[in-house]
């Protein structure tokens, strides 16, 4: 039992009558926000584009500013070109046979390669193969972005992506492939920088694989190419494809350098969360969901406390609120206000 105290002095009552009101509507709008977050809607999860253009990459200068993504850069200052490219892939349709460079783990920098003798057969530690070979069998995803270091690549999609990879592990997803149209030192610099933003066991997951598509082979022959505009050029177009056994069974795509829905991380775990069976109970619910739930409970029990308590309009001699424990596991909270 916690008893607040009695009615505030004459003198400040109206204050506490006009903030009450206030505080209460900032907490419902407050506990709505974090509850619509945790329930998995897409938001910018981190500026990593920033952390990485404000420190200087190792071996290298200091990187410049990315390509703006705000409405002035949507002109791009010139009419948009013509992409020669095959038709966009479909659904039933095998991945074509072509080759794209697999990021290592690590890039060795220039001097460390200097240090090192290096073997004909190594080619600079190059791991060429087609994308068939890196996908393999089973379940897999081919997420393709406009751009290393672009803002909503490394901001949102990536990030979402890199977090999202355990949960997509345990519904069967066997391998996820990123691929842009950067060289594969870039990509490295770029992982690079996710990780010291957003830490290494996320980066680092066991299933996730960066590749470099960088003459624009695979994602010409998926069709998944456009013009970005000026400055920006032919890149892979925003685009998440499943695959089973090689054979794409689903293409969502997001036009533009700036939308992220169709591809993003939360809607590739929809698509493959197990379905609930027809005629049997599902009363499962992930931890995601119950926080969801406990934010929005909380956000309007303060609202309805608070409410409560304004509604006295100062003339109260004592405000007891009760907490209990209700049979089913929930906190219940009981406000009574009693008038002069």
């Amino acid at each position: 039992r916690i008893s607040l105290p009695a009615s505030p002095p004459p003198s400040v009552a109206p204050l506490f009558a006009m903030a009450r009101p206030i505080m209460a509507i900032l907490a419902f709008t407050v506990g709505t926000a974090a509850a619509w977050e945790l329930a998995g809607q897409p938001a910018v999860i981190s500026t990593c584009s920033r952390l990485a253009h404000a420190q200087p990459l190792a071996g290298s200068a200091r990187a410049g500013p990315s390509a703006t993504m705000g409405i002035f850069n949507r002109f791009r200052f010139r009419q948009k070109r013509k992409v020669e490219t095959l038709p966009q892939i479909t659904e039933g349709t095998t991945l074509p046979d072509v080759k794209v460079e697999v990021v290592p783990r690590r890039v060795l920098m220039e001097e460390e390669a200097q240090a090192q003798p290096k073997k004909e057969e190594d080619d600079d530690d190059a791991l060429v193969q087609s994308i068939r070979e890196v996908l393999g069998d089973g379940k897999s995803f081919l997420v393709g972005m406009p751009g290393a270091f672009t803002p909503v690549c490394t901001d949102v999609h990536l990030p979402g992506i890199l977090r999202s990879a355990p949960k997509l592990a345990s519904y069967g997803v066997d391998k996820i492939a990123v691929v842009t149209t950067n060289d594969r030192y870039v990509m490295d610099a770029w992982r690079d920088a996710l990780r010291s933003c957003i830490g290494a066991d996320s980066v680092d997951a066991d299933n996730v694989v960066m590749l470099s598509d960088g003459d624009g082979d695979l994602v010409r022959s998926l069709g998944l190419v456009d013009d970005m505009g000026f400055g920006v050029g032919v890149r892979s177009k925003r685009f998440a494809l499943f695959c089973e056994d090689g054979v794409v069974s689903h293409v969502a795509v997001d036009e533009g350098m700036d939308s992220l829905v169709e591809s993003s991380a939360e809607k590739m775990i929809a698509l493959v969360k197990p379905k609930p069976v027809p005629g049997e109970s599902n009363l499962a619910i992930d931890n995601d969901q119950i926080q969801a739930l406990g934010g929005a409970l909380a956000a309007l029990a303060v609202f309805a406390f608070a409410f409560i308590s304004s509604g006295n309009g100062g003339g109260s001699d004592t405000s007891t609120m009760q907490i209990g424990t209700s049979s089913s596991g929930y906190q219940t909270i009981e406000s009574v206000a009693k008038r002069r």
